[in-house]
């Protein structure tokens, strides 16, 4: 599981604005003068793969954190605390970079986190020189050595085999906690996928299949007793954040679910 993430306010951005990603990161193109084992890898050799830092020189991650990159199908995601950025991805003579605007899941993060996650972003659209020798990845951009093993584990699959309940619900670029004095929503997953949920007022259950950072969630079967507000509001919101494919980030004991306007975050445990 991944370290703690920390207090979240604020709402969803859905585009991250090249222009505004402007930060020291040792220099603004890469660097093959270091002397790193391994070989340029191509796409295939990073395709469904997910990559966790070891180490990094030229930069100070926040305690705590760790960057991870995600490679799926022409996309690269990539996390270093707090939000999540995916855009397309190209590896051309050896330089690896984000060949388009990457679209970016932005709850509210402390300054640290955010300041992180623009230094990760500009690296990524400036490009790095990529050296793959087994499972580990080195990235080289000016002064910055970023050094990341493959994972066996996913965000999707660390979501598995955990009781989850819900503690706060995104609407639209809105992250509200749940109100006092109700039942919090809650989901029991199963290592096999199997979901048993509880709305905050309906019980029932559906199943989960995990890929990457991606849930694929099958239509629930919940009971039908009415609620009253606000746990009828709570359970749409629940049932329309698990609808079908949604998008996960797991750190250390809170998870984010994405899907569309819709999403949750939820506490292990």
């Amino acid at each position: 599981m991944r370290g703690t993430r920390r207090a979240r306010a604020g709402g969803i951005v859905t585009v991250l604005a090249v222009g505004l990603l402007v930060t020291a990161c040792g220099g603004g193109s890469s660097s093959s003068a270091v002397d790193v084992p391994g070989s340029a890898p191509t796409k295939a050799d990073l395709d469904g793969s997910a990559f966790a830092s070891t180490s990094v020189e030229g930069h100070d991650l926040v305690a705590g954190s760790t960057v991870r990159l995600t490679f799926e199908d022409g996309s690269l995601s990539a996390n270093a605390g707090c939000n999540t950025m995916t855009g397309s991805y190209d590896v051309t003579d050896g330089r690896l970079a984000w060949t388009g605007e990457p679209r970016a899941t932005l709850l509210g993060c402390p300054d640290d986190l955010a300041e992180q996650d623009t230094w990760l972003a500009d690296l990524l659209q400036q490009g790095v020189d990529a050296h793959l020798d087994g499972d580990d990845l080195t990235l080289v951009s000016g002064d910055v050595t970023l050094d990341l093993q493959r994972e066996t584990t996913t965000p999707a699959a660390d979501f598995l085999g955990q009781t989850w309940t819900v503690t706060e619900v995104i609407t639209g670029t809105s992250v509200a906690a749940l109100p006092p004095g109700g039942d919090a929503p809650t989901l029991d997953v199963g290592s096999d996928g199997t979901v048993q949920l509880f709305t905050g007022c309906n019980s029932g259950h559906t199943t989960v299949t995990a890929e990457a950072d991606m849930l694929r969630f099958e239509p629930a079967g919940i009971t039908r007793k009415a609620c009253p507000p606000p746990a009828d509001q709570i359970e749409q919101a629940v049932l329309q954040a698990l609808d079908g494919e949604v998008t996960v980030t797991v750190d250390g004991t809170t998870a984010t679910l994405t899907n569309g306007r819709h999403g949750l975050v939820l506490q292990a445990g």
